[in-house]
Protein backbone atom coordinates (compact mmCIF):
# COMPACT_ATOMS: atom_id res chain seq x y z
CA UNK A 1 0.00 0.00 0.00
CA UNK A 2 0.97 3.65 -0.78
CA UNK A 3 0.00 6.48 1.55
CA UNK A 4 0.39 9.67 -0.12
CA UNK A 5 0.04 12.93 1.73
CA UNK A 6 0.35 16.41 0.04
CA UNK A 7 0.47 19.88 2.29
CA UNK A 8 -0.20 22.87 0.86
CA UNK A 9 0.04 26.74 1.71
CA UNK A 10 -3.36 28.56 0.14
CA UNK A 11 -3.02 32.15 -1.09
CA UNK A 12 -5.33 35.31 -0.23
CA UNK A 13 -7.69 36.12 2.71
CA UNK A 14 -9.51 34.14 5.10
CA UNK A 15 -12.73 34.16 2.70
CA UNK A 16 -10.14 32.84 -0.22
CA UNK A 17 -8.62 30.51 1.70
CA UNK A 18 -12.40 28.91 2.85
CA UNK A 19 -13.63 29.46 -0.90
CA UNK A 20 -10.77 27.16 -2.07
CA UNK A 21 -10.77 24.51 0.66
CA UNK A 22 -14.44 24.15 -0.21
CA UNK A 23 -14.06 23.96 -3.70
CA UNK A 24 -10.85 21.24 -3.12
CA UNK A 25 -12.84 19.33 -0.95
CA UNK A 26 -15.95 19.08 -3.23
CA UNK A 27 -13.21 18.53 -6.57
CA UNK A 28 -11.27 15.60 -4.59
CA UNK A 29 -14.71 14.19 -3.30
CA UNK A 30 -15.11 13.48 -7.40
CA UNK A 31 -12.07 12.08 -8.25
CA UNK A 32 -12.50 9.63 -5.11
CA UNK A 33 -15.76 8.33 -7.01
CA UNK A 34 -14.82 7.98 -10.56
CA UNK A 35 -11.25 6.94 -10.14
CA UNK A 36 -11.34 2.80 -8.99
CA UNK A 37 -7.34 2.97 -7.97
CA UNK A 38 -8.38 5.59 -4.96
CA UNK A 39 -8.92 3.52 -1.73
CA UNK A 40 -9.05 5.94 0.24
CA UNK A 41 -8.86 10.08 -0.16
CA UNK A 42 -9.04 12.44 2.61
CA UNK A 43 -9.45 16.61 2.47
CA UNK A 44 -8.46 18.54 5.67
CA UNK A 45 -7.68 21.97 7.19
CA UNK A 46 -4.69 22.07 9.48
CA UNK A 47 -6.36 22.81 12.95
CA UNK A 48 -2.72 23.87 14.77
CA UNK A 49 -2.26 27.23 13.10
CA UNK A 50 1.35 26.16 11.33
CA UNK A 51 2.11 27.61 8.01
CA UNK A 52 0.55 25.18 5.76
CA UNK A 53 -3.35 25.27 5.37
CA UNK A 54 -4.83 21.87 3.29
CA UNK A 55 -4.00 18.67 3.70
CA UNK A 56 -4.76 15.68 0.94
CA UNK A 57 -4.05 12.30 2.49
CA UNK A 58 -4.62 9.22 -0.11
CA UNK A 59 -4.20 5.39 -0.21
CA UNK A 60 -3.34 3.68 -2.94
CA UNK A 61 -2.49 -0.24 -3.32
CA UNK A 62 0.66 0.65 -5.09
CA UNK A 63 2.71 2.99 -6.90
CA UNK A 64 1.38 2.18 -10.03
CA UNK A 65 -2.59 3.09 -9.37
CA UNK A 66 -0.86 6.16 -7.66
CA UNK A 67 0.21 7.02 -11.10
CA UNK A 68 -2.91 6.22 -12.48
CA UNK A 69 -4.26 8.68 -9.97
CA UNK A 70 -2.29 11.42 -10.47
CA UNK A 71 -1.91 11.42 -14.52
CA UNK A 72 -6.18 10.88 -14.71
CA UNK A 73 -7.41 13.62 -17.23
CA UNK A 74 -9.90 14.96 -13.94
CA UNK A 75 -7.11 14.59 -11.61
CA UNK A 76 -4.74 17.17 -14.08
CA UNK A 77 -7.83 19.46 -14.88
CA UNK A 78 -8.38 19.62 -11.24
CA UNK A 79 -4.69 20.87 -10.50
CA UNK A 80 -4.33 23.10 -13.49
CA UNK A 81 -7.71 24.56 -11.43
CA UNK A 82 -6.00 25.04 -8.57
CA UNK A 83 -2.99 26.88 -10.27
CA UNK A 84 -2.80 30.62 -8.34
CA UNK A 85 -4.81 29.73 -4.90
CA UNK A 86 -1.94 27.51 -3.23
CA UNK A 87 1.19 29.34 -2.81
CA UNK A 88 3.62 26.33 -2.10
CA UNK A 89 3.26 22.38 -2.01
CA UNK A 90 5.14 19.26 0.36
CA UNK A 91 4.39 15.78 -1.06
CA UNK A 92 5.50 12.51 0.64
CA UNK A 93 4.43 8.96 -0.57
CA UNK A 94 5.61 5.73 1.54
CA UNK A 95 4.84 2.38 1.44
CA UNK A 96 3.24 0.65 4.79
Amino acid sequence: MIKHIVIWKLAGDDAAKKATFEEFKKDTDHLREIIPEVKDLKVGLNTNGGAYQLVLDGIFANEADLNTYANHPEHVAMKNSMKGKMTDRIAVDYEF
